[in-house]
């Protein structure tokens, strides 16, 4: 019986493991994750100009507009705040580079408003084990180049980057 005990106890003391998000398979399932109203309107907003654009270059009607973007709740604290992974769904200049794809990390308020914590454009990121401010930090991986992104308080910011082999 105390073996049991102990294995159960070991686990519960292993760390989380890091999750990992690739954009581009995530944006070619788009459907799959298509961003709740809440969540279009905040990005609206957030990317008027850009949006804008993209309408016009994809020419979007009305109910594309309401779906452009795909959305993932993320884990960044356990204080029960909820946090987003917004993308862009289909392809535009003002979203994507040439493999690089636009992604925000959104923070929702108990009024349902959101903060972009950070914007970016990477191949994809990490979310790490380690922790800044009560918020763990990220990792955005770009081809075999990274940099890591620690809370602040405010925002996520660059702290460090390097080379993945």
């Amino acid at each position: 019986m105390t073996y049991k005990v102990l294995f159960l106890l070991f686990l519960v003391a292993m760390p989380v493991s890091a999750q990992t998000f690739s954009l581009e398979p995530l944006v070619d399932d788009h459907k799959l994750h298509i961003a709740p109203p809440s969540i279009q309107s905040a990005m609206r907003t957030i990317e008027e100009i850009d949006f804008k654009d993209c309408i016009r270059e994809l020419n979007l009607n009305p109910t594309d507009q309401a779906t452009y973007f795909s959305s993932l709740p993320i884990v960044l604290n356990n204080r029960g705040i909820h946090h987003y992974l917004v993308l862009p769904s289909a392809y535009c200049k003002a979203f994507f580079g040439a493999h690089a794809i636009a992604y925000w990390i959104l923070q929702e308020d108990s009024a349902s408003n959101f903060t972009v914590l950070y914007r970016g454009r990477s191949d994809g990121f990490e979310i790490l084990k380690s922790q800044t401010n009560g918020l763990f930090d990220l990792k955005s991986v770009y081809g075999f180049t990274f940099i890591v992104l620690q809370y602040n308080g405010k925002e996520y910011g660059r702290t460090s980057s390097g080379e993945q082999r």
